[in-house]
């Protein structure tokens, strides 16, 4: 199905005769089964139910439903001072993105041209405006523009737009999915990487993963995003929403070194229940970052908008703001990204221990103004 240079590996689908001989191959060191086929056709499910401004009246009636969102991070201020994302080139990957190519809000990325590729990484090919309308909420977060209406945290960056999530299975084949993903945007020359997505349990227990494995070094798709880390990209992703139940951890690639991990927050900065937490397996404090995820105006495929909650709207809300930062610094690294943009989280000071301990009622990081001179570089 396809080959992965970052782990000097491949994705194939055969019967288990084939695989045998396969694995006797002196070239191959090893294998994981992934999923099982053959895999009935699935039908794609129904959907899911500007200019700058210079006083707050003016910007809540520009931004409308999204002022919130905008206006927690800096992203309003951020817009003002001109940097919407022209430039940058997002990936997105999720599960779907039906009606991202007809409703309003998203119609100038169509008629601009600035959704630069598309892929299907699930049924192959590059149809992506099908499946599930998870993704179209995600990609309205960031490239949303109707002034007066809805406007995202990045309305002017160029999109790509990738599934590897298939929501009708929880199996390891979406992690390679995700790290085929993360080839192509390498090749594609993207900048950031916006995943609202995690991988704990999967549909066969044996393979589902443990606390152990979050140490940023053990699933594919955590090996997937610190390569992608590597390559020179911002990879922002979510959480999870597991923070009030037994397992409270996040999900990977979450726990992945070198990325931004989203946690939520309510339009008052305080700590949503809901948001996964750490420490990864290996001690290091995750959230990262986080932003507004509790009654977030969101996108449906039919161009409505409605609240949601969910680390998954926090991501997109945060890489948004990650592409509008990097337009405006330039000349940073996406290392140095992600360090200005911790130093500006209104946390910023706050040790560790005092961040892990209060871990549900205390988020670890929401932005206060981003748009700042940087060692005297640009604002």
């Amino acid at each position: 199905r396809y080959t992965s240079r970052w782990l000097n590996a491949a994705v194939v689908a055969c019967d288990s005769a084939t695989l045998g001989r396969i694995y006797q191959l002196p070239s191959v060191r090893g294998g994981q089964t992934l999923s099982r086929l053959p895999e009935a056709p699935r039908a794609a499910p129904a959907p899911a139910a500007a200019p700058a401004a210079r006083t707050t009246a003016e910007a809540r009636a520009t931004y409308g439903q999204a002022y919130a969102q905008n206006e927690l991070l800096g992203a309003v201020d951020m817009h003002a001072a001109g940097y919407q994302g022209e430039g940058l080139q997002i990936a997105v990957f999720d599960a779907g993105f039906p009606g991202a190519d007809q409703i309003g809000p998203l119609q100038l990325l169509q008629q601009q041209g600035r959704v630069a590729g598309t892929r299907n990484f699930v049924d192959g090919g590059t149809s992506v405006y099908l499946r599930n309308s998870h993704g179209t909420n995600c990609l309205g977060l960031i490239g949303g523009e109707l002034p007066g209406t809805y406007v995202g945290t990045a309305p002017h960056a160029t999109f790509h737009l990738c599934i590897t999530e298939d929501v009708a299975s929880e199996y390891p084949v979406e992690e390679a999915n995700w790290l085929a993903a993360a080839e192509y945007a390498d090749s594609a020359g993207v900048d950031v990487i916006s995943s609202s997505l995690g991988y704990n349990t999967f549909d066969r227990p044996a393979v589902s993963h443990t606390y152990a494995d979050l140490n940023g070094r053990t699933a594919i798709s955590s090996l997937a995003a610190l390569g992608a880390a590597r390559a020179g990209m911002v990879v922002v992703n979510s959480a999870g929403n597991d923070g009030n139940n037994a397992w409270h951890y996040i999900a990977v690639p979450a726990d992945a070194d070198s990325i931004i991990t989203v946690g939520a927050v309510d339009s008052l900065r305080q700590h949503a229940g809901f948001s996964s937490y750490g420490p990864t397996a290996d001690g290091r404090l995750k959230p990262t970052l986080s932003a507004m995820g509790v009654a977030s105006a969101v996108l449906s495929a039919t161009g409505s908008i409605s609240r949601g909650n969910g680390t998954s709207y926090a991501c997109p809300e945060l890489a948004g703001l990650v592409a509008g930062f990097w337009q405006a610094n330039p000349t940073l690294t996406a290392q140095q990204v992600i360090a200005a943009l911790c130093r500006s989280a209104s946390q910023a000071q706050a040790t560790a221990e005092a961040l892990l301990r209060p871990a549900r009622q205390l988020a670890p990081g929401t932005y206060q103004c981003v748009v700042q001179p940087l060692a005297g570089g640009p604002q």
